[in-house]
């Protein structure tokens, strides 16, 4: 599969940027990551990555992926995944990448986790 990983929808809720992300058939991988960093840039900290239209992701988007959570985190935020599908949470689990990720169910239980971490400000 050739799919890129593209912003649908950005919303922010609570301070949190929530990011819908989905599968794209084209040469747009970057557009993602250029949108993380623009935000964070404007100064959020902390975000929210659906990912439940993500359904492929090969070697260059987990390194998207990832490039996303360093920048975040250098800039003491924290990123949650929701909608994480069977396939990806079975890449994540084999490159061990799921060690890095908080997975949750839905962007309330999301939101709720950053309610309730300590401020890393």
């Amino acid at each position: 599969m050739n799919d890129k990983i593209i912003v649908e929808k950005q919303e922010e809720r609570n301070g949190i940027q929530i990011l819908f992300l989905k599968s794209y058939s084209g040469s747009l991988e970057t557009l993602f990551f250029d949108e993380v960093k623009v935000l964070v840039g404007l100064g959020s900290k902390n975000f929210i990555f659906d990912l439940s239209k993500v359904t492929w992701m090969n070697s260059v988007d987990l390194g998207f992926l990832m490039g996303a959570l360093t920048v975040i985190r250098n800039h003491n935020g924290s990123l949650k995944l929701i909608g994480v599908q069977e396939t990806i949470k079975n890449l994540l689990v084999i490159t061990k990448l799921i060690m890095l990720f908080d997975i949750y169910e839905s962007i309330g239980a999301a939101i709720q986790a950053f309610q309730t971490q300590p401020d890393k400000s």
